[in-house]
C-alpha cells in the first residue's frame, strides 16, 4: 500500500509539472543523465564519498531506463538504489575517519587542500579519496585548534562530528530520500520550483507561523 501511494504521488508530481506549471515545459525535455548528476550532487556535494567508477556505474545502470522504465510509472526505485550506494560509501568513510583519527596526524605537510570541491572531479579510486580525506581531516582538526581546543580536544571533536554524521546517515527516513529526489527533479525543471513532503510542509508552516516578511521586517511573538 505504501509503495502504491508513493507511485501515485510521483506520477502526480510529473503530471502537475507538465499540465499546470507556468513554463509549460514537456517532461520529455529533461535528460536522465542530467537528473542523475544533479541527484548525485545533492547527495555528495563535495565529491568525497563516491568515486568516478561509482558515478559511471550509476549512469550505465539508469541513463536509458530512468524515465521510460521507472519515472513514467511513478517508480522511484532508482533514487533509493542510488542512495543506498551513497550511504554504503558514506558509512564506510565515516568508519575510516574514526580509525584514521586514532592515529597521529602530520601537520608539517605543505599539501594543498581544496576547500570547496563542488566543481572538482570525482576521485578515480578509493585510494585517491583516502588521500583527499587525509588532507581534509588535518584541515578540520586545525580549524578546531584555531577555535581554542588543544590537539587532543580538536581530534575528539572531529571524531564526534563524524560519529553523529554516521548516525544520521544510518537513520535517514526513506521519505527524505524521496523528497530529495523529487526536489532535484523539480529544480531541473525550474530552479524556482521545489517539492515539500507532508512533514516538510508542516514544518515550514510552523516556521512561518507568526512571521511577516516582505520589506525586511520579521515580526514574531515573544
Amino acid at each position: 500500500d505504501e509503495r502504491r501511494s508513493l507511485q501515485r504521488e510521483a506520477l502526480l508530481v510529473i503530471e502537475l509539472m507538465q499540465g499546470l506549471h507556468y513554463s509549460d515545459r514537456p517532461f520529455n525535455d529533461l535528460g536522465s543523465p542530467e537528473l542523475l548528476d544533479r541527484f548525485l550532487e545533492a547527495l555528495d556535494r563535495e565529491h568525497l564519498m563516491m568515486t568516478a567508477p561509482d558515478v559511471k556505474f550509476i549512469h550505465h545502470r539508469f541513463d536509458r531506463d530512468l524515465k521510460p522504465v521507472y519515472l513514467f510509472k511513478g517508480d522511484l526505485h532508482p533514487a533509493f538504489e542510488i542512495y543506498d550506494l551513497f550511504a554504503a560509501r558514506a558509512l564506510a568513510r565515516c568508519a575510516w575517519v574514526d580509525q584514521r583519527l586514532q592515529q597521529p596526524l602530520d601537520f608539517t605537510s605543505d599539501a594543498k587542500v581544496t576547500v570547496d570541491r563542488r566543481k572538482a572531479a570525482w576521485p578515480d579510486s578509493i585510494e585517491e579519496a583516502d588521500v583527499l580525506w587525509d588532507r581534509r581531516l588535518r584541515l578540520e582538526v586545525i580549524r578546531e585548534i584555531l577555535n581554542g581546543r588543544d590537539q587532543a580536544g580538536a581530534v575528539a571533536e572531529v571524531r564526534r562530528q563524524y560519529a553523529e554524521a554516521r548516525k544520521q546517515i544510518a537513520d535517514i527516513d526513506p521519505l527524505v530520500v524521496r523528497e530529495r529526489f523529487l526536489n532535484t527533479l523539480l529544480e531541473i525543471f525550474d530552479p524556482h520550483s521545489g517539492y515539500f513532503s507532508r512533514d516538510s510542509a508542516q514544518q515550514f508552516e510552523v516556521m512561518m507561523a507568526g512571521a511577516v516578511v516582505g520589506i525586511g521586517v520579521d515580526l514574531r511573538s515573544i
